[in-house]
């Protein structure tokens, strides 16, 4: 199985040619170059910047780094901020503190660019 990376990288083009027209990438819980995102050509990126598989609730600062790194590969308007899929399993106080979280980051880097 490939993960991170390297599954990205794998599709990438196929993702770029697609019919598609957002892609989601996790970006907090496996370690992920974001130079992967310039290869997926004028898609949409879902970026989600918290980590649904640790409990532990990252601060507003931590979140707003992850999602910094990205405009500076794709074009801002590009770039959606989205918890991942597996929040379901998290405690429903912790999802929503990282939900919490992740809007006042989004909106900080929002501002800011």
């Amino acid at each position: 199985m490939v993960e991170g990376t390297g599954a990205y990288t794998l599709i990438a083009s196929m993702l770029s040619g697609s019919k598609v027209d957002q892609i989601s990438i996790e970006g907090a819980h496996q370690p992920l170059d974001l130079e992967i995102l310039q290869k997926l050509g004028d898609k949409d990126i879902v970026f989600g910047p918290v980590d649904i598989e640790e409990p532990r609730v990252e601060t507003v600062e931590e979140i707003e780094g992850r999602v910094r790194q990205v405009p500076h590969r794709i074009e801002p308007g590009r770039l959606f901020s989205a918890p991942d899929c597996s929040m379901i399993y998290l405690e429903p106080a912790v999802a929503r503190a990282k939900l919490t979280n992740l809007v006042e980051a989004a909106r900080r880097v929002r501002e800011s660019l």
